[in-house]
């Protein structure tokens, strides 16, 4: 891991932080620590910075930490996603978090499997754990919005345009990933303002119906082709985040 996020509970001072039990033995196994030893550290929602090790032993840490660095600069993106198995949940969690995203949000869809919408990688406990694997891997302490929604319409309907709504930019670039459309997303997306923000809609396993992708259509979605073959969830929507970081979107 290229980052040791630090709570807030955890960060004493300024100046001082400390970690006990597990976490503190799991961080030194983690990140070979050793008295005198310096890491780079970062405080959830917060500044990122460096620390020395200044005391440890058996489940007992404490770090001298000196905090000046802000975290990267969000990139201007809500991923929407289809319901998928637990394994590609995680995935699709950890490419947003690494990239930086602002929002995401997971919808059950019509060809989702229903048991999808109640697996335990839902709960707060077991996404925030993923979403700390991302920031230590990104070097970033904020992460992105992430919402679960039982419904299709009231999300795609309701909450997105009123996300959209609340903001001050311009009209945001808005993509849904559809096997049947016949436009490339490369060629529209080179035409799109740096900086303009994007709404991507990613299916689950099975993609989004018919129903689904002409709802998308009437809320001002453009459906593209992302090529020939059907992809894997978490590859369209690492294809998708590399298209816009590859054509300088990120603010």
């Amino acid at each position: 891991m290229n980052l040791l996020l630090l709570s807030n509970e955890e960060l004493l001072s300024p100046e001082h932080a400390r970690l006990s039990g597990e976490r503190a033995d799991g961080a030194a196994r983690l990140y070979r620590l050793e008295v005198g030893s310096r890491v780079r550290v970062g405080v959830v929602g917060g500044l990122l910075g460096r620390g020395r090790v200044a005391q440890m032993s058996p489940g007992f840490l404490e770090l001298e930490v000196s905090l000046s660095d802000t975290p990267p600069a969000r990139m201007p993106c809500i991923l929407i996603v289809g319901l998928s198995r637990p394994q590609t949940i995680k995935k699709v969690v950890q490419a947003a978090v690494t990239s930086g995203v602002e929002e995401l949000h997971f919808v059950r869809s019509e060809r989702g499997e229903k048991s999808y919408s109640s697996s335990t990688i839902l709960t707060p406990e077991a996404l925030s754990a993923e979403i700390a694997l991302g920031l230590a891997q990104a070097v970033d302490t904020v992460a992105p919005l992430i919402e679960v929604h039982q419904r299709f319409l009231p999300c795609v309907e309701d909450v997105i345009p009123s996300r959209l709504q609340q903001r001050a930019e311009g009209p945001a670039w808005k993509v849904v990933a559809d096997t049947g459309s016949h436009d490339a997303l490369q060629p529209l997306c080179s035409a799109v303002p740096e900086g303009a923000l994007r709404v991507f809609a990613v299916g689950s396993e099975a993609g989004w119906s018919e129903h689904e992708i002409s709802v998308f259509k009437a809320q001002g979605f453009q459906s593209v082709s992302l090529g020939p073959r059907v992809l894997r969830v978490e590859t369209a929507v690492a294809m998708l985040l590399g298209v816009s970081l590859a054509s300088g979107v990120s603010a």
